[in-house]
C-alpha cells in the first residue's frame, strides 16, 4: 500500500513538473505548439499511440482561429459598452424631466402614483428607472408607451426622441449580449483545445526524454521546449 502511494506521488509530481514546462500565456503556448507540430512533421520516428502529428496540427489551427476570434470580438466590447454608457446618461437626464412633467400634470402627491406606469420605481430614497440594464431594457417600452398614452409634454424632448432612444438602447443591449455570448462560447472551446494541446505537448516531452536519455535537453530545445523561458 505504501509503495502504491509512493508511485502515485511520483506520478503526480511528474505531471506538475511537465505542466510547469509549458507556457502560461495562451499566445506563447500557441507559438510553442506551432514549433512542435512542424518539428514533429520532420521527425516521424517520434510517435504517440493516441494522437498523430496531423491531429495536433488540426488542434493548433483551431486554437489559433479561436484566439484570433477572441481578440476580434473582444476588441469591440469596449466601444459597445461606451455606447450603452452614453445612452444611460441620456436616459437618466430625460427621466428627471419626465418626473417633473408627470408631477406637473397630475399633481405633486398624486403624480408619484403614476411613476410605475412609466417604468420608474422607488430605489432607496428616490424614484428612478432601473439602473440594471436587464431591467432597464424592459422598463423603457413602458416609458415610451406611457408618454404616448398620457400625451405627456416634456420640455426639451420630443416624443420621437424617446422612441429613437428606445430603439438605440435595445439594439445596443442586444449587440453587447451577442458579443458576450460569442466570447463565452469561444472561451469554452478555446480552453478545451488548450487542454488537448497541452496533453500532447506533455506526452511528446516525455517521449523525447525517453528516446534521448543522454541528449534530451538539446533535443527538447530543438522542439521548442525551452524551460527557462517559462
Amino acid at each position: 500500500m505504501e509503495t502504491n502511494n509512493v508511485l502515485l506521488n511520483k506520478d503526480t509530481k511528474q505531471k506538475v513538473k511537465n505542466k510547469k514546462s509549458l507556457p502560461s500565456s495562451q499566445f506563447e503556448l500557441l507559438n510553442l505548439a506551432e514549433i512542435v507540430v512542424k518539428k514533429w512533421a520532420d521527425t516521424p520516428a517520434i510517435t504517440l499511440l493516441w494522437v498523430t502529428q496531423k491531429d495536433l496540427q488540426k488542434l493548433v489551427d483551431d486554437f489559433k482561429i479561436f484566439l484570433n476570434q477572441r481578440v476580434d470580438v473582444g476588441s469591440s466590447r469596449g466601444s459597445q459598452t461606451q455606447t450603452l454608457k452614453n445612452l444611460d446618461i441620456e436616459i437618466n437626464k430625460a427621466v428627471e424631466e419626465i418626473k417633473i412633467a408627470i408631477l406637473a400634470k397630475f399633481g405633486k402627491e398624486k403624480g408619484k402614483a403614476y411613476f410605475s406606469e412609466f417604468g420608474i420605481t422607488k430605489q432607496n430614497s428616490s424614484f428612478k428607472i432601473p439602473t440594471d440594464r436587464n431591467l432597464r431594457v424592459n422598463a423603457l417600452p413602458l416609458l415610451v408607451k406611457a408618454i404616448k398614452n398620457y400625451n405627456l409634454q416634456i420640455i426639451g424632448f420630443e416624443t420621437t426622441f424617446f422612441e429613437t432612444l428606445l430603439t438605440d438602447y435595445t439594439t445596443a443591449f442586444k449587440i453587447i449580449q451577442n458579443t458576450d455570448s460569442t466570447v463565452a462560447v469561444n472561451v469554452g472551446n478555446k480552453n478545451d483545445l488548450r487542454k488537448q494541446i497541452e496533453n500532447v505537448l506533455i506526452a511528446l516531452n516525455a517521449v523525447i526524454r525517453a528516446n534521448y536519455p543522454n541528449t534530451y535537453e538539446g533535443e527538447l530545445r530543438g522542439w521548442g521546449f525551452q524551460k527557462e523561458k517559462y
